[in-house]
């Protein structure tokens, strides 16, 4: 593979199921090392410089293999082909070409994301620092219009968390609590002792709830250019489906296709794919799948266009 310029170790730890994991291991004496979420930005790279995509002249195993646990993308868009204004939009979640300095810069440029800039990798880190050194837990705020339809968190200028109220009548706040939770390794002796609410289900709240009775709960907020919808309601649920349809259109790809996921990735055949698509040629959907079929087709002949100039 071509000039891999950055491998890019953002988010050292995430998440409720890194700290359970990380409890385990300490019982038993084994490696307490966290995992990470890695960020590859490489340079020049085209779908003819990677075997998970058909090529043969290169031979890219480790990717293949990540290829294989995840999901390969077909289609792609970007606002720049360059690293600099990249880098800069993954990081700030800002449109980079909005922003000064953001062009293609050497490598001796001055720094262009300002270091009071708070990332979503900074949050993600502080997050899973307050699980494993504060032993507290953490959740995500988001602002809104309407609090009165969300679970709303009330809070101090130093995050933490005093009060988490469901559609409260007088909201303290305009911050939804949305799902994303990171907890301590107490959460699973938290977990074993909760009841089952009055309509007889294990609520997240009840969790919540407990951090937050020992002054163990923090929150963080989600600033602006993060997108979080709730579909607890007729028209948010309609919002959702809009947002889902504008980016499907733009795009030309449908969102959470299990067909093509599991055609692109060899799970089922050219042959099973147009059985499944056949009873539904005459809607949108099954005429997708067989566009999908071709441009499979097609990305395969264009690898092979390749290979053959390259030789």
């Amino acid at each position: 593979m071509r000039n891999v310029s950055r491998i890019l170790p953002l988010l050292p730890g995430i998440a409720m199921l890194s700290g359970c994991n990380n409890a385990a291991q300490k019982n038993n004496g084994q490696n307490d090392q966290k995992p990470n979420i890695i960020y590859i930005f490489a340079d020049d790279l085209g779908i003819g410089d990677l075997s998970c995509y058909g090529a043969t002249k290169v031979s890219t195993p480790n990717i293949d293999r990540l290829a294989g646990q995840g999901v390969q993308f077909t289609n792609a868009y970007a606002t720049s082909a360059t690293s600099t204004p990249s880098r800069f939009g993954l990081l700030t979640g800002m449109y980079p070409w909005r922003q000064k300095n953001t062009g293609i810069a050497p490598g001796n440029s001055e720094l262009i994301i300002d270091t009071a800039c708070v990332t979503m990798a900074d949050m993600l880190k502080d997050a899973v620092r307050i699980a494993d050194e504060e032993h507290k837990a953490t959740v995500f705020g988001y602002w809104v219009n309407d609090p009165k339809r969300y679970g709303v968190a009330e809070f101090d200028r130093n995050g933490n968390c005093l009060s988490i109220e469901e559609k409260p009548v007088k909201p303290k706040s305009n911050y939804a609590v949305v799902g994303l939770y990171f907890y301590p390794n107490k959460i699973v002796d938290v977990a074993s002792k909760i009841q089952p609410s009055a309509r007889g289900e294990y609520e997240i709240t009840t969790v919540n709830q407990w951090f937050l009775n020992d002054r163990e709960l923090k929150v963080q907020i989600l600033g602006r250019g993060f997108a979080w919808l709730d579909t607890g309601t007729h028209d948010s649920l309609s919002e959702a489906s809009t947002y889902i349809e504008v980016v499907e259109k733009r795009q030309g790809l449908k969102i959470a296709c299990l067909e093509a996921i599991a055609y692109r990735k060899g799970w089922i055949s050219e042959e099973r794919m147009r059985e499944l698509a056949q009873p539904m040629i005459k809607n949108q959907y099954g005429q997708y799948l067989f566009k999908v079929i071709d441009e499979m087709k097609q990305d395969i002949n264009s690898t092979n266009i390749l290979d053959k100039v390259g030789k």
